[in-house]
């Protein structure tokens, strides 16, 4: 999401920057949670890690939702 969002800045794509700020989904849809009954997928996606490195976490997330733009 950040790398399509630094490629859109860098290029002025509107589709890369589309791709980036509609990455914003990823929380809203079953990536994170069950679609059925709303429950985390994966509970080490809410914890913390430092430096995130190839871990994701939910903050890490949150994080580069801000950074694009994402809703």
């Amino acid at each position: 999401m950040c790398g399509l969002a630094a490629y859109a800045d860098a290029t002025g794509q509107a589709q890369a920057r589309g791709a980036a700020t509609g990455c914003g989904s990823f929380f809203g849809g079953r990536l994170f949670k069950h679609g059925s009954d709303g429950q985390v997928i994966r509970p080490e996606f809410t914890q913390l890690h430092y430096p995130l490195y190839w871990h994701y976490d939910i903050l890490g997330g949150l994080k580069a939702m801000v950074e694009v733009g994402a809703s």
